[in-house]
């Protein structure tokens, strides 16, 4: 699909992000206790700072066009300001500061103005030349031509700041930013549950995505990490600020590992064997809705088709009363057996974490 080239793929709405060891799983319970360098003073220069209460036009100056000179300058009044702000104004600020860097990122190639077969050919030509500056290779010239003046500049800052590339699956390339400076500028002045989650994100996002295009990227070990992490993570910040959004990654992942179609094969009642391995760990583990999806999940593997209908009936047919195949007829089955939807997420949702720092609501459109 050809599209603006943003840092950030919004269309995809998997929730990204990920691998945490489970030594890591293991945060305070204390979750109204903040840092102390975020206990406020009253009175402090920077609550009457004219910079920080006009914050928001200084975030809104960030554009496409910016240097990185100018997120330094938010960088420096963020360190300003943080200290006394109020937690609204904290939450605020992390969505509009990640918001400026989507903006800083952002690249118009050439290709978006050619039509017809150009388009697709410099699209292509266009990916390949970023996929070589991120295996350490210099922009020739014909790759600064196909990248344009705001890719040669983003270019350049590779390996000096935090702008990075990535790939998002079958080549599609784009720029990014490393998210622990992020993490470094805002955890210190922020609850405990709310540093540790960004922490987890940007831990996650250094490693890689879990997944692109309904394929696992990492390891289904590093996977089940990143899920014992988020399901302890509830338990001990059962009010978190951060709550929903991690009931949203945690369901993604979870599906990803108990109904993805690639790694089960239904016909031949098996798992594999990576995942194999990680669902018999779940299943041992009480106390746990990933313990008994895991247990869930075998014991209907063993069912035959029939005990699986009498368990789980389902339809057989499509609307038009034309057959279902029988991987259909199965996904349904353990869709109804595992309660996809039903363990975190009462209803569908809205926000997409999958690329950032911070979840976002995907209906919110910037004025």
């Amino acid at each position: 699909m050809l599209k603006r080239t943003s840092p950030l793929v919004t269309s995809v709405v998997f929730a990204s992000i990920f691998a945490a060891m489970l030594s890591a799983c293991n945060p305070s319970a204390n979750t109204n206790q903040a840092d102390s360098n975020a206990k406020n003073a009253n009175n402090t220069p920077s609550q009457n700072d004219p910079a920080c209460t006009n914050i928001n036009q200084t975030f809104k100056a960030v554009t496409e066009n910016s240097q990185i000179e100018d997120i330094r300058k938010l960088d420096a009044l963020l360190e300003t300001c943080l200290p006394t702000a109020t937690p609204d104004d904290k939450h605020a600020w992390l969505l509009t500061y990640q918001s400026a860097w989507e903006k800083f990122l952002t690249v118009n190639p050439p290709y978006l103005t050619m039509q017809g077969e150009a388009v697709s050919e410099q699209y292509d030509l266009y990916n390949k030349a970023l996929a070589r500056l991120a295996n350490g290779e210099a922009l020739s010239e014909k790759d600064g031509s196909v990248v344009g003046d705001r890719g040669r500049y983003l270019a350049s800052l590779l390996g000096k700041s935090e702008v990075q590339l990535i790939d998002d699956g079958e080549g599609e390339m784009r720029f990014a930013y490393d998210f622990a400076p992020s993490v470094q500028l805002f955890a210190k002045y922020l609850p405990e549950d709310e540093a540790a989650f960004i922490t987890q994100r940007a831990k996650e996002a250094k490693e890689g995505p879990a997944w692109t295009l309904g394929v696992l990227m990492i390891e289904p070990k590093a996977l089940m990490d990143r899920m014992l992490f988020w399901e302890n993570f509830l338990k001990q910040y059962p009010s978190s600020y951060f709550a929903d959004d991690v009931k949203l990654i945690l369901q993604e992942e979870r599906n990803m590992v108990f109904v993805n179609r690639g790694c089960i094969d239904f016909e031949r009642r098996n798992l594999n064997p990576e995942l194999a391995e990680v669902i018999t760990e779940l299943a041992k583990r009480q106390d746990s809705i990933l313990g008994d999806d895991a247990r869930t999940l075998l014991a209907f593997m063993r069912l035959s088709d029939e005990a699986r209908m009498q368990a789980y009936p389902v339809a057989t047919t499509h609307e038009d009363d034309t057959p279902l195949d029988i991987d259909a007829i199965t996904s349904y089955q353990l869709d109804k057996a595992l309660g996809s939807q039903s363990h975190w997420m009462k209803e569908e949702s809205s926000r997409i974490c999958f690329g950032y720092l911070v979840c976002i609501n995907s209906q919110i459109t910037e004025e």
